[in-house]
């Protein structure tokens, strides 16, 4: 019970509040004693029944005392909590229990409780053991505290000792450590640890962050760089070795933190003498065994005294005895070669006369023997301070070897480009060649072939000449077309390209061969894409137009789309889309690479396998690249995305003529029937074409099937300045002629024969 003269606040009394953890089976006990320890000041955190409990709530909410009953409910009774209480959180215990028999007495003590009150018991009782209980363990951890600090500063006499509590707040430090850092001890007390132990990293001059709650986490093993220094409170500064290690208290909790510093002045230069011994002995080891020398040479402010010239390792590999190393630099240029030696000498002057800058010279030595090797020698000159004078220090290495290797390189370069034009030469003229025989057969073919005097047996095998030719003289043209590649002699013309134009001509040199399989054609310029664009408009041509033939090649049924879209505002691509065969993932990137095809093996045969690979390397030295995605049994895409100015012009215009109905969309075909409701899709703009007796003549010499009349006959508009406006219609003929695509010819002279 309460006595009717306890004050109800603590102000008399002599200790903090504490955070009190009641562990009491008894439900109504357990709230007197809460609303006991509440009038006292203290803050009750929980009230539970069990060990277990106990156990728990002490370890998430860490109480300062815990006022247990022996006797609990559960598997650990009162006293047996208590224990583990202490071993695991050092929380002081005060037993309040009913039982005072020996035996529960003699276990209650073993686990050395602060207090053992009897019940019933009255209030001012109660407060007396807790006061005592909270008093007493405090003054016990303060007491372990103050030991460990001094047994570890003790154990560090002769080093400076900083210790430090678990805020990284310093709580003392000895006289060695007052030294080094400057800092007073009682100044010190209380500041933060970096305040006082200033380090920085001698290599990088940059400062070394020191954390007490790093070093905590770390276990107190905090590794500092090799070459550390402490900066002294005034900003001098020396080299340390640092350690550190945690306070720990009899239980095992880390109460503070303990920093050795020890000055590593005497040790750093003894470390450094001994490493320069070591170096300087493996440095003249190597040298002994190189072709390396080095000199120095001191040259005096006034001339009373001759230049003193040092030489190390240089005698030996050029032939001369150890006693030459003393060789004056007078006697020392007369072993240059006479060709190199003013060349030497005023490389040497204009070194001497401006201490700081250095020279590098590859020149001609004579041996003893009376050989001369070639020498680079390099140097750098520094001026002697309080002497006036100078001194130029450096390196000789003999480059024999190299030079010669780079006399056999030069040699073989030479040849190389000698037999890179023999090469080009060989490739013009087979080209020359080749072609020569292959026009004549591919002339008279096509002329025969439309001979009406000759039967159709005979005719079908002149078309079998004719195809036969024709597919020789791509394979040609695809060889010699990969050995300009693999030269790297592709040039590129880059030019104004009219974008429509270009794309009507690409649909109209592969409209008959998809025709003639029953392929859907589309072809689709976007109404936002540039009128001009900056290219080379044969490679582009030649890259777009393998991509096109491809598709119809490898597909047999469903269609065969070309777009051209520009995908933002600095972009166009040009895309072809088919419903073929299409490519396994296995062959995705097999098929850019040369003799690579995919397909069967019918129109495996059908080519080499190096159009992919040239067209991708033409699309890369225009800065772009050919891509694809394939679903085999469902079709191919293949794109590429090319580099437009920003400036641009749009599509604009109307056709030249209406698009014949040959089965294939044009481009202006497609923007009508697929643009957007409410826009105006930009109009093809289609090429001009020449005098309709002109399209009669060139008519007249398809029909003939001499294809070299043909270019003949267009080859004036290509060139001449006042034709120049047929020059795309006269590019796309030519192109058939030259290739003797004789039945695309026709078909495209008559779809434009009426527009004249």
């Amino acid at each position: 019970m309460r006595s009717s003269s306890e004050p109800d606040s603590r102000a008399a009394s002599a200790t903090p509040p504490a955070r009190i953890l009641i562990v009491e089976d008894d439900w109504v006990v357990a709230r007197d004693i809460a609303q006991q320890m509440q009038r006292c000041g203290h803050n009750v955190i929980g009230q539970v029944a069990t060990g277990e409990d106990a156990l728990a709530l002490a370890a998430r909410d860490k109480p300062s005392l815990v006022l247990m009953d022996i006797r609990l409910e559960g598997a650990l009774d009162g006293i047996d909590a208590a224990r583990q209480l202490r071993a695991a959180h050092d929380v002081p215990v005060v037993f309040l229990t009913a039982y005072a028999d020996e035996d529960t007495v003699r276990r209650a003590t073993l686990t050395e409780p602060f207090g053992y009150v009897l019940k019933p018991f009255d209030d001012l009782q109660l407060r007396t053991v807790v006061e005592m209980a909270l008093y007493k363990h405090d003054a016990e951890r303060r007491l372990r505290e103050s030991e460990q600090r001094y047994a570890v500063t003790l154990a560090s006499i002769g080093d400076g000792v900083i210790a430090t509590d678990t805020d990284g707040r310093i709580t003392l430090m000895n006289p060695v450590a007052e030294r080094l850092t400057g800092w007073r001890g009682d100044a010190a007390a209380g500041r933060p640890l970096a305040d006082v132990l200033a380090l920085v990293d001698e290599d990088t001059n940059a400062p070394i962050a020191v954390s007490v709650a790093f070093a905590l986490l770390a276990g107190g093993n905090v590794p500092y760089p090799a070459r550390t220094r402490l900066v002294e409170r005034s900003g001098r500064t020396l080299p340390v070795e640092i350690r550190s290690s945690p306070i720990v208290s009899d239980a095992g909790s880390v109460c503070g933190m303990v920093f050795a510093i020890r000055d590593a002045t005497e040790s750093r230069h003894a470390s450094q003498a001994a490493i320069l011994r070591e170096t300087n002995e493996r440095l003249g080891v190597a040298m002994r065994g190189s072709k390396v020398g080095v000199w120095d040479v001191e040259i005096p402010r006034t001339r009373v005294r001759a230049p003193r010239l040092q030489c190390w390792n240089i005698s030996a590999w050029l032939g001369y005895a150890e006693r030459d190393a003393e060789l004056d630099s007078i006697r020392v240029l007369e072993l240059v070669h006479e060709d190199d030696r003013a060349l030497l000498r005023r490389a040497f002057a204009r070194c001497a006369a401006r201490p700081g800058s250095g020279f590098e010279i590859e020149h001609r030595v004579r041996k003893r023997d009376g050989s001369y090797r070639w020498v680079l020698t390099r140097g750098t000159s520094t001026a002697l301070a309080g002497q006036g004078g100078t001194r130029v220090s450096g390196t000789a290495a003999d480059i024999t070897e190299r030079k010669a290797l780079e006399e056999t390189v030069r040699v073989a370069r030479d040849d190389a480009e000698t037999a890179n034009r023999a090469k080009d030469q060989f490739l013009a003229n087979i080209s020359h060649e080749l072609r020569t025989p292959l026009n004549c057969i591919l002339g008279y073919s096509q002329i025969l072939r439309h001979d009406a005097s000759l039967a159709e047996r005979a005719k079908s095998h002149i078309a079998l000449i004719e195809q036969s030719g024709s597919h020789l003289l791509t394979l040609i043209n695809d060889l010699l077309d990969f050995a300009r590649v693999g030269a790297g002699r592709v040039p590129l013309d880059i030019g104004d390209v009219l974008l429509a134009p270009f794309v009507e001509t690409l649909s109209d040199m592969v409209y008959l061969r998809a025709r003639e399989k029953g392929l859907e054609q589309t072809c689709a310029l976007a109404p936002d894409a540039p009128r001009v664009i900056r290219a080379d408009e044969k490679r582009l041509r030649q890259v777009l137009l393998n991509l096109l033939s491809n598709a119809v090649k490898f597909t047999d049924l469903g269609s065969v789309h070309f777009s051209v879209n520009l995908v933002d505002r600095h972009v166009l691509r040009f895309e072809v889309r088919d419903t073929g065969v299409g490519i396994h993932a296995d062959q995705l990137e097999r098929v850019f690479q040369p003799f690579e095809q995919a397909g069967d093996s019918e129109r495996q045969r059908a080519g080499l396998g190096l159009g992919l690979s040239i067209s991708q390397h033409l699309a890369k030295r225009m800065s772009s690249a050919i891509e694809v995605e394939s679903v085999p049994g469902r079709g191919s895409r293949f794109w590429l995305d090319f580099a437009v100015e920003s400036g641009a012009e749009r599509a604009e215009g109307a056709p030249a003529h209406e698009p014949a109905d040959d089965g294939w969309r044009s481009a202006a075909d497609v923007q009508s029937s697929s643009a957007a409701p409410g826009n105006s899709p930009a109009p093809f703009v289609s090429f001009a074409l020449p005098s309709r007796a002109d399209m009669e003549a060139l008519h007249a010499l398809a029909l003939r099937g001499s294809m070299s009349d043909v270019v003949r006959h267009v080859q004036g508009w290509c060139e001449s300045p006042n034709d120049h406006r047929y020059r795309v219609f006269a590019e796309q003929v030519r192109t058939l002629a030259q290739n003797f695509e004789s039945r695309q010819l026709l078909a495209l002279i008559e779809k434009h024969l009426n527009e004249t």
